[in-house]
């Protein structure tokens, strides 16, 4: 259900055309430098969040580490 609810989320958050990904805002400027470790912790935190959810759901903990990072980079690297 967790997964389900973020998957929405996510495609309602793009869907707006008025968002881009988190990355790609504070890449346009000096901003980056100083929210970095902000900006870390909040892809850190969303990754684990996805991979305890799958882990719940009967995922291995490497699979669901891997999954995780690879669903996260992909939403936030496209």
């Amino acid at each position: 259900m967790a997964i389900q609810k973020m998957w929405r989320e996510v495609d309602a958050y793009f869907q707006s055309g008025q968002r881009i990904c988190l990355v790609g805002a504070f890449a346009l400027d000096e901003t980056r430098d100083r929210y970095a470790a902000m900006v870390c912790q909040y892809f850190k935190r969303w990754i684990n969040a996805l991979c305890a959810a799958l882990v719940r759901a009967g995922v291995s903990i490497e699979t669901a580490t891997a999954i995780s990072e690879e669903a996260i980079g992909g939403i936030q690297g496209g």
